[in-house]
């Protein structure tokens, strides 16, 4: 399971974050099927790469909600190692797709830069609120498991 999975660009020394702005989306529905419909083409990729139906794909991607997280406030994380910052990046035909991105900077202390990358996702995970769960409707045989999946309460629910 992934909360604020990071993952490195590629070719770049940046490290980002996929978000939904919720000033982008039209409320929490719009949101939760955002999730559902990024859940389906990244099983219809794997099913695909695996050479396989989608129903029996290694390792599907359950949606299972989201936090809020204060995107505006993301700029006041930057130190001297990474400037953080949001980025619009519309994807897979999503208007309302974002980046939370960590750049390096140039003079970035190498023997920092870990540590640092560290305080600021615990700063994040620490300022987000949720989760506001949901069950995509082709997951509605495997409510009862999906939903036994333990996710951290944080702040006050969304």
């Amino acid at each position: 399971m992934a909360l604020l999975k990071f993952q490195k660009s590629k070719g770049e020394q940046n490290y980002v974050l996929s978000v939904v702005r919720r000033g982008l989306a039209k409320g929490s529905a719009d949101v939760h099927a955002y999730g559902c419909r990024q859940a389906t083409f990244s099983n219809e990729k794997k099913a695909e790469k695996q050479g396989c139906p989608i129903h029996e794909i290694v390792e599907p991607v359950y949606y299972l909600g989201y936090y809020d997280l204060i995107t505006d406030s993301c700029e006041k994380l930057s130190g001297a190692s990474y400037e953080v910052y949001v980025e619009h990046v519309p994807e897979n035909n999503e208007e309302a797709h974002c980046h939370v991105v960590l750049a390096e900077a140039p003079t970035i202390n190498k023997d920092h830069k870990s540590a640092e990358r560290l305080a600021i996702y615990i700063k994040l995970w620490d300022s987000c609120v949720g989760p506001a769960r949901h069950i995509c409707p082709e997951n509605e045989n495997m409510r009862t498991i999906l939903e036994s999946i333990d996710l951290p309460k944080k702040g006050v629910a969304a």
